[in-house]
């Protein structure tokens, strides 16, 4: 099985932005894969694994961000990624 680069971008819709709780489900989840996961903010880019990092970004509701995930389960993390994006933002499609 080949390497694959998945990336999406988001926008927060929650009103507390990117909390604990969001950062904490995600970090859970993105550790069940072997992919190297990546979650950036502006010039910023953080291990979507590790939840201070997630935290580090401190994105607000109506602020972008996007998720790359690059290795062998690639395509199954975005998956998770976007299963875990409806409970605090949504894809940006254009």
């Amino acid at each position: 099985m080949g390497m694959k680069h998945v990336e999406r971008m988001f926008v927060v819709l929650s009103e507390r932005g990117l909390t604990l709780l969001f950062a904490s489900l995600l970090a859970r989840e993105m550790a069940k894969f072997k992919s190297d996961i990546v979650i950036g903010h502006g010039r910023m880019a953080y291990q979507a694994k590790q939840v201070l990092g997630v935290l580090s970004m401190e994105v607000s509701q109506g602020e972008r961000f996007t998720v790359a995930a690059h290795g062998p389960d690639a395509t199954a993390a975005m998956r998770a990624v976007l299963a875990w994006s409806r409970t605090c933002a949504a894809e940006v499609t254009a």
